[in-house]
């Protein structure tokens, strides 16, 4: 209920999707100039156990970079429109594949492959501008949306066409399905608007799990590495600037929007300024939800405590980061 990306932009939340990274620089760390740092994602981690990787986007080969970031967490196979059969037909002519003909593709590559396997599907419809085919919309689109919201239609429409394809598929009921927006939707740069636009949707399908729950602690994309993990019962050490949502955690994230380091924990939201040094606005979120009511002067003695948290939590991924100690 309480899930927040690691900022605004596809190519920073994939590295705190799929390496537990988060964001420390203005520009991705896979087109950084520690790009070559030794490091262990995801796909090295699943791969000495066996699983081959492979990853899915509909639009061209490379877009966002996300081939480069594939090599650095050791996903090896990569599927996009250029691997495609058809893609002079099925293209939106904006950002690639239309989810309806790239979700089949998608179930039938991961179909053939030998089990275990880890698979990432990104999918882009559900993107501005919001684009399906016309007879598709004739039947799906509900009066009144606006055209985000329509893609979001377009998405689960297309979602469930999915799972009535692969259902049947012997690997099905024996795989962990993970559904996370790779970041929010951006409305304005008031601060008012700041806590909808980290807000995510995040939840995680178990078939063989017919109980199922909701957490109500806080949770980021970086907690995700460690949550699949922590579900596979994998026992080793590894590098996470996260922690499994399995299991009773601090439960607090952090980000930078604008220019502004923020700390959002259970109950509040901080925004500190590095160049300023100094909190520059302080939420009660829980009562506040519009964020109308700044109580940076009344809650002035809680803040040191929580901008400690988030400074050492920088600290530690800048730190490691420079003396290239990300493996370990």
């Amino acid at each position: 209920d309480n899930a927040f990306a690691n900022a605004l932009e596809s190519n920073k939340g994939l590295p705190a999707i799929l390496a537990s990274l988060p964001e420390v620089m203005d520009e991705p760390v896979y087109a950084s100039n520690y790009n070559n740092n030794r490091f262990r994602g995801i796909g090295h981690l699943l791969k000495e156990k066996g699983y081959n990787t492979s990853f899915f986007l509909g639009a061209e080969y490379d877009h966002f970079g996300f081939a480069r970031l594939c090599k650095m967490v050791g996903i090896d196979k990569y599927y996009s429109a250029d691997t495609y059969d058809g893609k002079d037909e099925h293209h939106d002519g904006s950002w690639g594949i239309y989810d309806e003909y790239f979700f089949p593709y998608f179930a039938r590559e991961v179909s053939k492959k030998q089990q275990p396997f880890f698979s990432v599907l990104f999918n882009i419809s559900s993107h501005y501008p919001y684009k399906m085919p016309d007879a598709t919309a004739a039947r799906i689109k509900v009066p009144g949306q606006r055209p985000q919201q329509d893609g979001a239609t377009y998405v689960d429409h297309c979602f469930g066409r999915l799972f009535y394809q692969i259902r049947s598929q012997p690997w099905f009921s024996n795989t962990l399905f993970v559904f996370v927006a790779d970041h929010g939707f951006r409305y304005t740069t008031a601060s008012n608007e700041i806590l909808r636009e980290i807000r995510i949707p995040l939840f995680v399908y178990d078939p063989r799990d017919t109980t199922g729950r909701r957490v109500q602690s806080v949770v980021r994309q970086l907690d995700i590495v460690p949550s699949i993990l922590d579900k596979l019962g994998y026992s080793e050490p590894f590098t996470s600037f996260g922690s499994s949502f399995y299991r009773e955690g601090p439960g607090f994230s952090v980000n930078k929007i604008f220019g502004v380091h923020q700390f959002v924990d259970s109950v509040s939201l901080v925004g500190y300024s590095v160049e300023q040094n100094q909190a520059l606005y302080y939420y009660d979120y829980r009562p506040d939800s519009l964020l109308k009511n700044n109580l940076l002067q009344v809650r002035r003695t809680e803040i040191p405590g929580k901008l400690d948290r988030l400074k050492a939590f920088h600290q530690q991924a800048v730190n490691r980061l420079i003396d290239n100690r990300l493996d370990k």
